[in-house]
């Protein structure tokens, strides 16, 4: 089924008005502010969920403010029970009326108390223990901090008392943020803290003006415990354990932030549970999954505690911060934040297409973002789970210029009943087909090919070559909040970021370029996708990752041309040898001279009457998003490395015709060696694989490579039988592919060294290897490589595949029928 077909199907079985009911009787749980509440909204989507007929499961994390997932301490839970505070007999603030006017994890004031309000910027220095500070802004966490340092008890606070919409006239604001980073853990302290209205804040004001702190009296009955923060998971299975991903927070009351969410992936799965039981849908190829936590803490905490799981994970979407329809003549329009450039992969092509697809249905706009640096998008790190994407409205950032002017952002004005059905319907609707969609491909398509980036010049300064050098590898996952960090070293990465990285909200402003210290990019390459002017920040971050244990720094050595040269002529290499090369440069360190460097090494160690050759592969097979092959245009692969590329571009570099699996060559009898009388057979008597065996060429891996070594599939073409046919397109033309080597190869590709052929090519003796700066060189001569290998397919013709749960390999294994000759 297309994109459409499943959006429309989906679309017509949703019920806006339902969704938008089902809101308003969820968030009475999240209302309550309380953990307890929590617990209970949790259990109460178990039901439901259960009640669709999936698999439903609710896993706890102690919510006991000490445990640490990665750098973060899980939340210290808190109840509330009563609050109210008074002035002149008039409640300016009461819970039972509007639970919104207490400021989340207040402490308990130990019974009724009575004090004097008193604007905060007119507070005494030396304070008495009965002043009622009173905010007319947004307090900011560490004034409220050094407030309690000074022994203030208690606090009022309206985010402006002149607010910037009528709406807001009777509002009050959620302070979530007052005490702790978004949550409290066993290390903060808290206070007494009351939201009033804007109306309220005013007439506080005209009294203080008119005649001195105001006298209040109030109560707050709350408490702070070592508890449980549940969340919950369900699950529509499919025929695999692979999964697609659907989450939305459920801790913050708001209709739009994000109880709208939660309804909407319950409507998602109450609709795919629907279409699948009556067989307008099949069961998907992998399972979906819907998750339900506090806020990121769960999600990063489950995702830790299952790394098993994030493995099976093929992506995900999550749904946040939509809802409404329009205000004051501002139009809801769905925002889709991706990151296709830290994790580039067909299901951002996807998201796209269905919000797309859905705003042409509904009529909602929509625009695009790239990086987001919320926390969800710690599933993006490409060292943790899968691509993913952020469905968000556009209102709740307009029209206002700062978050405190948001008309109804985190306010009580934000509730179910203006909340849009067609809003809320379409969110589902994209949401359930997206994950639908991915989940019922049974090989996700390859991305079109982008162009490949220009060759990073490495710089010449000191400090450029210093940060070219070092190669940083983070040791946890996820965006970094520093929150196991020292204060000293905290406020170091103030410094350096520009702000005070928070625990719970880590909206770093690198974003995920800390993610790219990947163990393989340097902190120079790092710094140049960020931007730049930026080495220096990335190379004072890289070392206070370092200091606080939150990474590890290598640096790479130096090699030159001269040095490669050396170490190659070290091998037994001699002029007019024949050489196919793999490579992978990144195992050098850092090359003076960079790619180039290594060509010229090559050529110089073979000579003219030598040659040079590297795969030049491209997937130009017919119905790749990529153009027909040109042996002129069609840049090689990314995977195949950046110095087959360089090379290509070479001088004096030539490139076989084969639309697949050219080969590129340097040397005066280059074009005799690339001619192939059978052009369509890549592995054919004439090929220039064959070439390598009747020639005694030898095959060089510079650096861990192990895994790309095309000749094995020469021997599988030669020997084994089991190849595929297929088509390929070159120029206007479709040409027919013999001996193409498409699928899995489980016992070779990503095994390198631990692949069960090399170990037993170790005990033969062949393997010739060197150490060049850091990269282990490999060099096999072909005749004695096919030898051995023929010993080796003879005692086990299916070494090179999958013994077993693979679709790829079992087709093989079927065809396979060995032949010593």
């Amino acid at each position: 089924m297309t994109q459409e077909e499943i959006y429309s199907a989906i679309k017509g079985v949703l019920d806006g008005e339902q969704i938008r009911t089902f809101a308003g009787r969820y968030r009475e749980y999240p209302l309550q502010l309380s953990f307890s509440a929590y617990a209970q909204g949790i259990d109460f989507l178990a039901r439901e969920y259960l009640s669709c007929g999936l698999e439903t499961k609710v896993t706890s994390f102690p919510a006991d403010g000490r445990s640490v997932y990665a750098d973060r301490h899980f939340p210290l839970a808190w109840d509330v029970e009563a609050g109210w505070l008074e002035t002149d007999g008039r409640r300016l603030a009461d819970y039972a009326q509007d639970t919104y006017s207490i400021v989340p994890f207040s402490a308990d004031s130990a019974g009724v108390r009575c004090g004097r309000v008193i604007p905060s910027e007119e507070l005494p220095d030396c304070l008495s223990g009965d002043e009622i500070a009173l905010f007319t802004h947004y307090p900011a966490g560490a004034e409220i901090s050094a407030l309690i340092t000074r022994g203030l008890q208690a606090y009022l606070a309206c985010v402006n008392p002149h607010p910037v919409h009528p709406s807001l006239e009777d509002s009050r604001r959620w302070f979530n943020d007052a005490f702790g980073a978004g949550q409290i853990d066993a290390r903060h302290r808290t206070i007494c803290g009351f939201s009033i209205t804007p109306r309220d804040a005013r007439a506080l004001l005209e009294k203080y003006r008119r005649a001195g702190p105001v006298p209040a009296q109030y109560l707050l009955q709350s408490r702070t415990f070592p508890g449980q923060a549940p969340c919950v998971s369900a699950t529509i299975p499919g025929r695999d354990q692979r999964v697609f991903w659907l989450t939305a927070h459920a801790y913050e009351p708001h209709a739009t932030n994000n109880v709208a969410g939660v309804a909407c992936l319950l409507a998602a799965a109450r609709a795919l549970q629907q279409l699948i039981a009556d067989g307008i849908l099949p069961q998907p190829q992998h399972s979906i999954r819907f998750f339900h936590g506090l806020e990121v803490f769960s999600l990063y905490a489950y995702a830790l505690r299952h790394p098993e799981e994030m493995a099976n994970a093929i992506g995900g979407m999550s749904v946040d911060s939509l809802g409404r329809r329009e205000i004051d003549g501002y139009q809801e329009r769905f925002v889709l934040w991706q990151d296709p450039r830290l994790r580039p992969d067909p299901l951002h092509q996807s998201a796209l297409a269905l919000v797309k697809i859905a705003s042409a249905d509904s009529g909602i706009g929509f625009y695009t973002r790239d990086g987001s640096s919320n926390n969800e998008d710690l599933l993006q790190d490409p060292g943790f789970g899968p691509p993913w994407s952020l469905l968000y409205g556009s209102l709740w950032s307009e029209p206002g210029a700062a978050p405190q002017n948001r008309y109804f952002y985190h306010s009580n004005t934000d509730t179910a009943d203006k909340l849009s059905p067609l809003v809320l319907s379409t969110a589902a609707a994209i949401a359930a087909a997206q994950a639908y969609y991915c989940a019922s491909q049974e090989r996700p398509a390859k991305p079109a090919r982008t162009p490949r980036p220009a060759v990073i010049s490495t710089g010449n300064t000191a400090l450029e070559q210093e940060c070219d050098r070092m190669v940083v590898q983070r040791l946890l996952p996820g965006p970094l909040g520093f929150g196991t960090l020292s204060d000293d070293l905290r406020a170091e990465a103030a410094q350096i970021l520009g702000y005070h990285c928070l625990e719970y909200w880590v909206l770093e402003d690198p974003g995920s370029n800390l993610y790219l210290f990947d163990g393989r990019r340097s902190v120079f390459e790092v710094a140049q996708i960020a931007g730049p002017g930026k080495l220096e920040k990335y190379q004072r971050l890289a070392l206070l990752l370092e200091k606080a244990g939150l990474a590890r720094i290598t640096r790479r050595s130096v090699v030159g041309k001269q040095d490669i040269l050396t170490g190659l002529q070290s091998l037994g290499i001699a002029r007019g040898a024949l050489l196919m090369v793999h490579s992978s440069l990144r195992s050098f360190g850092k090359i003076v001279g960079g790619a180039e460097a290594v060509i010229e090494a090559l050529q110089e160690l073979v000579g003219p009457e030598g040659i040079v050759a590297m795969p030049a592969l491209t997937d130009t097979e017919d119905g790749s998003p990529n153009p027909p092959f040109s042996a002129a245009e069609s840049p090689i692969e990314t995977w195949v490395g950046t110095l087959p590329e360089v090379f290509r571009l070479h001088p004096g570099v030539l490139r076989s015709s084969h639309p697949t699996h050219s080969v590129c060559a340097w040397g005066q009898n280059a074009q005799e060696f690339l001619a192939s009388a059978t052009p369509e057979d890549i592995f054919s008597s004439t090929s220039p694989w064959r070439k390598l065996l009747d020639r005694a060429g030898k095959l060089l891996f510079l650096g861990e490579a192990i895994g790309g070594n095309t000749y094995l599939h020469a021997l599988e073409a030669w020997h084994l039988g089991y190849l595929d046919e297929t088509y390929a397109r070159a120029g206007d033309a479709v040409v027919k592919v013999k001996n193409y080597p498409g699928g899995c190869r489980g016992g070779w590709y990503k095994l390198g060294r631990r692949a069960p052929y090399w170990q037993a090519l170790e005990k033969t003796g062949i393997i010739q290897e060197n150490t060049i700066g850091d990269a282990r060189v490999t060099l096999l001569d072909v005749r004695q490589l096919t030898a051995a290998m023929l010993k080796i397919l003879a005692a086990e013709p299916a070494i090179l595949l999958h013994q077993s749960n693979c679709r790829d390999c079992a087709k093989h294994r079927a065809r396979l029928k060995f032949k010593p000759q």
